[in-house]
């Protein structure tokens, strides 16, 4: 068992980086529904919390509420805007990713059109010189 992972090729970081920004969008949705999910659940345990009567005799409505924000709200509300969060970062973010990438295929094809012209104005190997050598 290897303790770190081989190191890829350029070509193969690029790929991995492209699958990457192709599932970004897969990501955001599962995200942003995460975070709905979370709201919902929290909007239906305060219900709940509300709906039971003798869960909370004899306290005030302050320290009611308090209680639900404080341990509902903490938990649920913090998933949800760790959701919103990772969301916008799959929707926004990955600029520099898709620079990258960018970057690299036109560099490709650079060294593609070069190689096609570099092949087209040098003559092959064993062609006859056309210079005299004397």
């Amino acid at each position: 068992m290897e303790l770190y992972p081989k190191r890829k090729t350029d070509a193969e970081y690029v790929e991995a980086t492209r699958k990457q920004i192709a599932r970004s969008s897969k990501f955001g949705i599962f995200h942003a529904c995460g975070a709905l999910f979370f709201i919902l659940a929290f909007l239906v345990l305060s219900r709940l919390i509300h709906s039971v009567d003798g869960m909370m005799e004899g306290v005030s409505s302050g320290v009611h509420i308090g209680i639900m924000f404080g341990f509902m709200g903490g938990i649920f509300i913090l998933f949800a805007a760790q959701s919103v969060i990772r969301a916008a970062q799959y929707f926004k973010g990955q600029r520099t990713k898709r620079l990258m990438v960018k970057f690299h295929d036109e560099l490709k094809m650079k060294e593609a059109s070069n190689k096609a012209l570099h092949a087209t104005s040098e003559p092959g190997p064993g062609a006859a010189s056309s210079a005299r050598e004397g």
